[in-house]
């Protein structure tokens, strides 16, 4: 999305859409007038052969890349075939055969963060900054960064230590004001009319920082301000949320390798199983794990994908009753079927009292009727 922000003259981007079926997702992209010894710019062999062969098109891409902030770099695995490129060296620019320029493969458009290679291995390739951070950083970006492809760049060193600086930066100064901002916005909003994951992304902080920003709130709660109980809450939960999403695209992923059916039936009962599992008021041992262990779901997660620093203390320091907390989540969910406000007050435990002891078929179907029935928003006639 961010070549396509620019509004490039002259340069065709292919049609793409995001699918998401049943734990996979695919992104399909519309067929593009190319062949054999179309590209002209970037590279489709790993560095082997770099290519910046057409002077319009490098000019376009170096204007795309001052918008960005994207720092102009050397390119190339091989010694005798480098490039000075202004975007990632597998971004690729294609004169296809009709004439026209087009430019594809836009994954690591963007610069990587530092990253721990014990934890995260190849993470420089994924792990990296939003758009609007690196739009607003007061020094351009090198999108290459801690990979191969800058091997036989003199400042190869310098575009690494200023990537190392850009993340300091985001860590401990605008994660912090994101957190501030979000419980600034608590104060004074209902808290069923924030998105955590708005917030974050408007501040451009990646939604892997929730545990930063969770344990920000903590402190800010340990010190008694005003509305940190509320903050902390909505983080984890759209952290936790984000976990049990991951959890049952995998769950959806397994089955649907091992039953190859294109009916719905073992699917739901999939879905049903992993809701009852997770809110079940007596849940089966499998799911007081997935809560309570370390080394289970998802604690474990959290640590791993969220940042959350701290395992022994993220439950019970804001939720002193996991109850209550298992309870908020019963309330959203039954928020998305009956259109009934999600609770974030003691009066969510009557509420709860109300709520089926298990989920069934029925509650998907109710879900799915309560989604086609919405009215799609009328199309604002422009006045000409």
């Amino acid at each position: 999305m961010s070549y396509f922000s620019l509004g490039l003259r002259g340069v065709n981007l292919p049609m793409m859409a995001l699918v998401d079926y049943r734990g996979f997702r695919l992104i399909a992209m519309s067929v593009l007038p190319l062949e054999k010894g179309s590209l002209i710019y970037g590279t489709s062999d790993a560095g082997r052969t770099m290519h910046a062969d057409d002077r319009k098109f490098n000019d376009i891409m170096s204007i795309a890349g001052k918008a960005l902030n994207l720092k102009p770099h050397l390119c190339g695995a091989n010694v005798h075939n480098l490039c000075d490129l202004s975007a990632a060296a597998d971004v690729e620019g294609h004169r296809g055969s009709d004439g026209k320029y087009y430019l594809l493969d836009f994954s690591r458009t963007l610069p990587p963060v530092r990253n721990d290679e014990t934890l995260y291995p190849g993470g420089h390739l994924y792990r990296l900054f939003r758009k609007n951070f690196v739009e607003n950083y007061p020094v351009p970006l090198c999108p290459d960064s801690f990979s191969g492809f800058i091997m036989h760049d003199p400042k190869a060193k310098v575009h690494n230590d200023e990537i190392a600086l850009a993340t300091d930066y985001l860590h401990h100064y605008v994660i912090p004001t994101c957190a501030e901002r979000l419980l600034e916005k608590v104060k004074t909003a209902s808290s069923s009319k924030i998105s955590v994951a708005v917030e974050l992304h408007l501040h451009g902080v990646n939604l892997r920082y929730l545990g930063r920003v969770y344990n920000i709130l903590l402190g800010k709660l340990r010190n008694e301000e005003p509305g940190a109980l509320i903050a902390s809450r909505l983080v984890l939960l759209e952290a936790c949320a984000r976990v049990m999403k991951n959890q049952l695209y995998t769950m959806l992923q397994r089955e649907m390798k091992d039953q190859k059916l294109v009916m719905e039936v073992p699917y739901r009962k999939v879905v049903i199983e992993a809701l009852n599992l997770w809110f079940a008021e007596d849940p089966p041992e499998e799911g007081q794990e997935f809560w309570d262990s370390p080394g289970e779901a998802m604690q474990l997660c959290l640590t791993r994908n969220f940042n959350f620093l701290s395992i022994s203390s993220f439950m019970p320091t804001s939720f002193p009753d996991k109850a209550v907390f298992k309870q908020q989540w019963k309330a959203l969910l039954l928020d998305k079927r009956t259109g009934k406000k999600p609770l974030f007050k003691d009066s969510s435990e009557k509420f709860v009292k109300q709520f089926v002891r298990t989920f069934s078929s029925k509650d998907l179907i109710a879900r799915s009727k309560l989604t086609t029935q919405q009215k799609p928003p009328k199309e604002k006639k422009v006045k000409r």
